[in-house]
């Protein structure tokens, strides 16, 4: 499959299972199994699906677990916290994760429309053909595909009607959204683990400080009482220790196979500290 970020031409394979996700055929739960919720940066737009952080790290912790493990790829492109809280509300119950790893906020602070995206999808509710786009494997592949403005954001048919444009999700709605998926984790008794992604930007000129929606991200761990790991700092030591940072990156967000790798190393170091097993 080829695709476009911001005019930079990315090839890559895609193949999805029957819950429409980038991952084998998703069978009984026999061991730990883990979630990995986000958007295009967790799917893995430009790297190849082994080369994917979810995969990395399924590789990564596989033989330090007895019984097992499955790192279950739930990423897509152009989703915002409102529709992974959505995804998890709809077959989370299903997949039974014991740890979802939530990554959002690139689309959900790009704007492209007069409304926001609760406001779309009220809009489009009523209309047939979105039962089965939310769970068709070929909307996915559709959506990675094409053409993006902002973040990973894939424009729909939600145009406004020449309003002011506005987040796809308002602050406020970003962390409520981010907050109900912590609650809904721990409703079941599970956890939910934050990421802060790092913009290109932040690494290659070394600007750690948490930008645009990445501080909500650890107001929303810290008032919830999760786990967050701060992938800005891990992604400029990484970078340090290389010719060029920029290879830790396809484009301005996406992470290539090396910075997929510093992800999961990051993700595979706290649970190893955390006693996962």
């Amino acid at each position: 499959m080829q695709g476009a970020v911001r005019g930079e031409l990315i090839d890559f394979r895609v193949s999805t299972n029957d819950f429409g996700l980038r991952d084998a055929p998703v069978g009984p739960k026999r061991g730990l199994r883990i979630l990995a919720l986000g958007n295009s940066c967790t799917f893995g737009v430009g790297v190849e699906g082994e080369d994917s952080f979810p995969e990395q790290l399924e590789n990564l912790i596989g033989q330090s677990v007895p019984q097992g493990v499955e790192v279950l790829n739930a990423g897509t492109p152009g989703y915002t916290a409102f529709q992974g809280r959505r995804f998890l509300e709809r077959i989370g119950d299903d997949l039974d994760p014991d740890l979802v790893i939530v990554s959002f906020g690139f689309n959900d602070s790009d704007v492209w429309s007069s409304r926001t995206d609760r406001e779309t999808a009220a809009a489009f509710e009523p209309a047939g053909w979105r039962k089965w786009a939310r769970r068709s494997a070929f909307y996915r592949l559709l959506a990675a595909a094409l053409p993006r403005r902002g973040g990973d954001a894939v424009p729909g048919g939600a145009a406004g009607s020449g309003g002011a444009q506005i987040p796809r999700l308002m602050p406020e709605e970003f962390y409520n959204e981010m907050t109900a998926i912590a609650g809904w984790a721990k409703d079941r008794g599970k956890t939910a683990l934050f990421l802060v992604w790092p913009y290109r930007k932040q690494v290659t000129e070394n600007r750690p400080e948490p930008i645009i929606y990445q501080p909500l991200i650890l107001k929303v761990a810290a008032d919830t009482g999760s786990p967050a790991i701060d992938l800005i700092d891990a992604m400029i030591v990484a970078g340090e220790q290389m010719e060029s940072p920029e290879a830790l990156f396809v484009d301005h967000i996406h992470g290539s196979p090396q910075g997929c790798r510093v992800v999961a190393t990051a993700i595979a170091d706290l649970l190893a500290r955390a006693r996962v097993r």
